[in-house]
């Protein structure tokens, strides 16, 4: 069995049985096992494209007029008032939750937002989400204590990590492969953004320990995820 890097929160839930696994809305890697005799998609095709893109977004970004554009697009996104002011803050007046609970959230938010140091590194963390169009941090815990929560939010270069889904399919009786399990993690790889790494290796990491933001847009025939710079190319 491989070994994960990270924290896992445990839920309890179904293994459902159906003949098409679940569809995939953030740009994961699809992997299929089967039986005793498993099968890996090649996935080297899809992740040097997504890099390939990456470092197309970067170039395209440092040219003037895109650069002044970016900053526009910026300006009006991240607006802070005051330096006592924060640049975001949560509306949960219509959450259903008693006021305890809601206290809690807040709590968190503001922990979180000064674990990013967002109120300075408000305008580099959006830069980076649009021109590439999705963001890593992995989030850090004591082991030992991991009541105390995050310690730390680590940004992590979208080129050297990738979200896989792993299919497994079992055979029916009338000969249809079903869908038994997907599980879903990351994996790491420092040296993926060199084209001669081998991209199939690294280390896998449990989903709960990274926090995945994405832009929202994909290429529809090949699943990849799309920065807000791609009609510029």
């Amino acid at each position: 069995m491989a070994q994960f890097f990270g924290f896992d929160i445990t839920r309890k839930k179904k293994d459902l049985k159906a003949f098409s696994a679940p569809e995939n809305t953030d740009g994961a890697v699809d992997v299929s096992i089967g039986g005793a005799l498993g099968h890996y998609i090649d996935m080297e095709g899809k992740i040097k494209n997504e890099i390939e893109l990456i470092n197309r977004y970067r170039s395209l970004s440092t040219e003037s007029e895109v650069d002044a554009a970016i900053d526009d697009v910026i300006n009006e996104s991240v607006v802070i008032g005051s330096e006592r002011e924060d640049a975001i803050f949560l509306d949960l007046n219509d959450l259903g939750a008693s006021d305890a609970i809601k206290d809690k959230i807040h709590d968190e938010f503001t922990h979180l937002m000064k674990l990013l140091n967002f109120n300075k590194d408000g305008y580099e963390i959006f830069r980076n989400w649009y021109i590439d169009g999705r963001l890593y941090y992995h989030m850090i815990i004591d082991d030992a204590k991991p009541k105390q929560g995050i310690h730390e939010l680590r940004f992590i270069d979208p080129r050297k990590i990738r979200k896989v889904r792993e299919v497994e399919k079992v055979r029916a009786e009338n000969g249809v492969d079903i869908v038994n399990k997907v599980n879903e993690f990351y994996v790491y790889n420092d040296k993926l953004d060199n084209p001669q790494s081998e991209i199939t290796k690294g280390i896998r990491i449990q989903p709960d320990a990274i926090a995945y933001i994405h832009s929202g847009m994909y290429e529809n025939k090949k699943g990849l995820v799309l920065s807000y710079l791609h009609k510029a190319i």
